[in-house]
């Protein structure tokens, strides 16, 4: 919830503040349902919602209102940090259930990031990975990437997501749209470079 609610806090200082927000006891149930109709509306408008969210989502737009859940169903996070961080798993996983519109996942091959995360020594990252591969059914002995792992974890996570891949040159050139970019196990200097990137292209960064 408080992940969301960051989220939230980001999208509506960008693109405007969120609609008040009622109780679930408060709430009649015409508002309730107002609220998820129009809120299936606003995504629909920005290319986010689908006809589940009603369902998978329900709770959270009572919480948080129809202009905020709309919000999120639009944003695009760009994600950079290395494929086999834990905290990556954990933010990614957080922001596809929260009902996030798209994920895009940043990759670096530049050696003072590979150096800085010591996969050996995350624990939480390894547990995530097992459980991934052991959903998606791949052996022991399987070479797929950790970065297929990763997205085709997101889309088992929630079909209704849209994941996709980019380079970290494909984001400096400015081949990405809009969004938000979430900086997670990266040394100092690449994130006062990311920073920079983001300031010169109207991303928050995060």
């Amino acid at each position: 919830v408080l992940f969301t609610q960051l989220l939230v806090g980001v999208l509506a200082s960008r693109w405007g503040s969120s609609s008040r927000r009622w109780s679930v006891s408060r709430q009649p149930d015409s508002i309730r349902k107002f609220s998820l109709d129009t809120s299936n509306l606003l995504g629909r408008i920005r290319g986010g919602a689908s006809e589940d969210d009603e369902e998978r989502y329900s709770r959270q737009v009572y919480t948080l209102g129809a202009r905020a859940h709309g919000l999120i169903r639009s944003a695009t996070v760009y994600v950079d940090g290395p494929s086999k961080s834990g905290l990556l798993y954990e933010c990614v996983k957080n922001l596809a259930l929260s009902g996030v519109g798209k994920i895009v996942i940043v990759t670096s091959d530049e050696e003072i990031d590979a150096a800085y995360h010591l996969s050996q020594l995350d624990d939480l990252g390894r547990t995530y990975i097992r459980g991934a591969r052991a959903d998606i059914g791949l052996d022991d002995d399987d070479t797929t990437s950790h970065d297929e792992i990763l997205l085709e974890f997101l889309y088992r996570l929630n079909p209704s997501l849209k994941v996709e891949k980019v380079t970290r040159e494909e984001l400096c050139d400015g081949s990405g749209s809009s969004g938000i970019l979430l900086c997670v196990d990266r040394p100092y200097d690449t994130q006062v470079r990311l920073n920079q990137l983001c300031r010169n292209q109207g991303f928050p960064f995060v």
